[in-house]
């Protein structure tokens, strides 16, 4: 053996190695003689490199604007950027373009895409969304609606955003307005889509129902213009959330809630005047009612409440993913209407390879030529109930960060999709007549970025899979030219003025940008100076905070930060986690005895990354997690209430400790790294 170079360092070095993860055009569709854009997100996957060139070639008949090469001045080990061109064609046509990446020292490593210009539609300028034309259809296709794209109610459209093939066409909308919901109703009614199943959370267990994540439903379905043409139905969104106490609970509080704000609407999603609820936890579900016996009785009681507000019954309908003999026995036993599915798990299919991030990945096609397979088999395991066949698009959760937990789906095509519709058009026509499930079918999902799963227009897919349903289950429909389109086509600006106003707080530097560390100082957070908006980081690595419902007052040597219910924010790049160890320390004045789970620095994304420092029971607090949320350090005393106390903690790779002003007070054994949280 013979070593020509070896190094020892406490950071990433070597040669970089540069990929680009994605490539998309910045709309759903593009036009001649438009400014368009193309989006490339590149990472580096090798040591830190200085000055990486990303340069767009282009064909005839496609002219650059303002330049094809755009340089990243830095970019350290798992960083990630993004970079834009502006682009404009004459004329339509098929134009392929191809991005290259290079650094001092790296592979050239290139990515191809292909641009589709289409005529721009010959349609007025208005004012508004233009009305639907639906296709016309003999089947009722339910599409699940997962509501997290409000900003401020979930991740937001930061996680998606670094995937630029996931945009909406119609941007990165806030789903709680009328506008949004009314563009939704016209692309679902022009493809053969006639309601959206909305998952619906239910906030506490309190006997006063109340709930999270509705605002596409009240703020947006229910004052849109287009509602009347339109129907919705619920998923008892009973896993991520609360479900009921008992019976008792589910009859006298959330049932009438239902009945009251849903069923009774005229929108509302009802076959033979029974409305249909969804559930996707039955599994869950089942014990909280006593068990199947206890079940079939609750359920009973719900129908005969129904029948009482004037319905002739309630149609529920359990979501069970893949077949499952022991559930689909209780299901069997307990008097559900039907199955269906809310994901569909395929069984038998190893991967297909591993990606550049050593994620593992699944073919599209192989995947979803065993959704037949996998619909029968469910059926067979829950002898009469009825099944609804469930298509999924996809399943690619990386903007979560949750593949590596079971890989991806990789590069879904309309294709594969088309084929399992035709393949669960079959199942359903096969289904005697006159049976109240012989028409219905559930794709999945219009709104899932964030696992992968979606069928809303987007900037990659375009309409391919939305199309891919009009063909197989629509008789007849108006051309694709003046229903396939974009808000720009109609004189229309994106509904995404929301989510421009929460970018533009980020400040000059995006929180998926690279960021160089000097020094062992990661961050010093003073709270004295504010720039563009943002408490200033005094340190030379610029991580300021952007801020939301803090204010600043006077503190014990200049201005300090009052909390409230706020918080202040900023990435936290791979150093912020350095496999050295790590001290952090702050002055803090507690207003109130034994507060609890209040975190006064925190990097904990799961219960088994990060660290945090806070307060418990008024207590200070410090853990780094290892397994679940475990390893958590408690001082031997509360903090004194309107008194300044100094706290410390630090950590080695081998013990946490915790210091209050200046000495230790406990101490805990931790071997092993911290394991590095999202960013």
């Amino acid at each position: 053996m013979a070593l020509k170079r070896f190094v020892l360092a406490d950071r990433a070095v070597g040669t970089p190695w540069l990929y680009v993860r994605d490539l998309a055009a910045g709309r759903a569709k593009l036009r001649p003689g438009r400014e368009e854009t193309v989006i490339a997100a590149v990472k580096n996957l090798g040591g830190e490199a200085e000055d990486v060139r990303l340069c767009l070639r282009v064909p005839d008949g496609i002219e650059v604007l303002g330049g094809a090469d755009q340089v990243i001045s830095y970019m350290g080990q798992n960083d990630f950027d993004m970079a834009t061109w502006r682009i404009r064609a004459e004329t339509p046509g098929v134009f392929e373009v191809t991005v290259e990446a290079v650094a001092a020292g790296a592979a050239l490593r290139s990515q191809k895409l292909q641009l589709t210009f289409e005529p721009m539609p010959d349609l007025p300028r208005t004012g508004y969304v233009p009305e639907p034309r639906p296709a016309k259809t003999d089947y009722i296709g339910l599409m699940h609606y997962c509501a997290l794209w409000k900003e401020g109610t979930h991740y937001g459209w930061k996680r998606i955003e670094p995937w630029p093939g996931r945009r909406p066409a119609i941007g990165w909308y806030d789903e709680g307005t009328p506008e949004v919901a009314d563009w939704h109703i016209k692309y679902a009614l022009e493809h053969g889509v006639n309601a959206f199943i909305y998952c619906w959370y239910r906030a506490h267990m309190e006997p006063k129902i109340e709930h999270k994540l509705g605002h596409a439903i009240h703020e947006g379905l229910f004052h849109a213009k287009y509602r009347d043409k339109f129907k919705f139905c619920i998923m008892w969104e009973n896993g991520c959330a609360p479900g009921v106490k008992d019976a008792d609970d589910l009859l006298d509080n959330v049932l009438p809630f239902w009945i009251e704000n849903y069923f009774t609407h005229p929108s509302y999603l009802k076959l033979d005047n029974k409305p249909l609820l969804f559930v996707w936890q039955p599994r869950r579900l089942l014990p909280q009612l006593g068990g199947p016996e206890g079940t079939r009785k609750a359920f009973e009681a719900m129908r005969a409440r129904c029948r009482d507000a004037g319905f002739a019954g309630l149609r529920i309908i359990a979501c069970m993913d893949g077949p499952e003999d022991g559930l689909g026995e209780q299901i069997a036993e307990s008097g559900w209407d039907a199955v269906t599915g809310y994901g569909l798990r395929p069984s038998g299919i190893g991967d297909a390879g591993i990606d550049p991030d050593g994620i593992p990945y699944r073919r599209h096609g192989e995947v979803l030529a065993r959704y037949k397979e996998t619909w029968e088999k469910r059926d067979a395991c829950t002898g009469s109930v009825p099944d609804i066949p469930n298509l999924v698009m996809g399943w690619d959760t990386r903007p979560w960060g949750r593949a590596r937990r079971g890989g991806y789906i990789a590069n879904p095509k309309a294709e594969n999709f088309a084929a399992a519709c035709r393949d669960a058009k079959a199942l359903v026509d096969a289904k005697p007549a006159g049976r109240w499930d012989r028409k219905l079918v559930v794709f999945d999902n219009w709104t899932e970025f964030g696992e992968g799963h979606y069928i809303e227009p987007t900037s990659c897919l375009g309409f391919s899979f939305l199309n891919a349903i009009k063909r197989v289950f629509c008789t007849s429909w108006t051309s694709e030219a003046s229903t396939d389109i974009v808000p720009e086509d109609v004189g229309l600006e994106p509904p995404q003025k929301r989510y421009e106003e929460v970018r533009a707080g980020f400040g000059q530097r995006m929180p998926w940008q690279p960021r160089r560390i000097t020094g062992d100082l990661l961050a010093d957070w003073e709270f004295e100076r504010v720039v563009d908006g943002q408490f200033a980081d005094s340190s030379p690595n610029d991580s300021s905070l952007t801020v939301t419902g803090m204010t600043l007052e006077p503190g014990r040597n200049g201005q300090a930060l009052r909390c409230g219910e706020g918080e202040a924010t900023c990435p936290a790049p791979a150093p912020f986690f350095y496999t050295g160890g790590i001290t952090v320390a702050l002055w803090c004045k507690p207003d109130q005895a034994k507060q609890s789970d209040h975190w006064m620095l925190n990097t904990v994304a799961r219960d088994t990354t990060g660290y945090r420092l806070g307060l418990g029971e008024g207590y200070p607090v410090w853990q780094i997690p290892q397994s679940s949320w475990s390893h958590g350090l408690r001082g031997p005393k509360p903090l004194p209430v309107d008194e300044w106390s100094h706290i410390a903690a630090s950590f080695d790779n081998r013990t946490i400790r915790l210091y209050v002003n200046g000495a230790e007070v406990a101490t805990l054994e931790r071997p092993g790294f911290i394991t590095q949280a999202a960013t």
